[in-house]
């Protein structure tokens, strides 16, 4: 692994992704920089990306189908109480809840109870 700057590890990425379904070799650096993000797939020569993914309805299984699994129910691993009040999705976030210390970001929790915070 020797790159010399962030776009070659991209470069690598994108290559990975090649005939696939998330295909993303249409996108550069470049790109990005000129039009910001873009949707994908994303394949070489493509103009923009794909707006949804199996619009055509053909999925990548031996039928073409798409295939659902029904899976049980499982309950989060912490329950939200007095201790964790909020439902982070961030450690940072958790560790500022657990804390009491206010969010330096509020977009790293969420499920906010109407606890005020000082």
């Amino acid at each position: 692994m020797n790159y010399e700057k962030p776009e070659d590890i991209f470069n690598e990425h994108r290559e990975t992704t090649r005939g696939r379904d998330l295909d993303i070799t249409g996108l550069s650096y470049a790109l990005l920089d000129e039009r910001g993000p873009q949707q994908w797939p994303f394949p070489e020569n493509a103009r923009e990306g794909k707006k949804r993914l199996y619009e055509d309805g053909v999925f990548p299984t031996a039928s073409g189908r798409a295939r659902f699994v029904a899976t049980p129910y499982r309950g989060v691993a912490e329950e939200v109480d007095a201790r964790l009040p909020a439902a982070p999705h961030h450690r940072a976030a958790a560790r500022s809840v657990a804390r009491d210390e206010p969010d330096r970001d509020e977009s790293l929790a969420c499920s906010r109870t109407s606890r005020s915070r000082a």
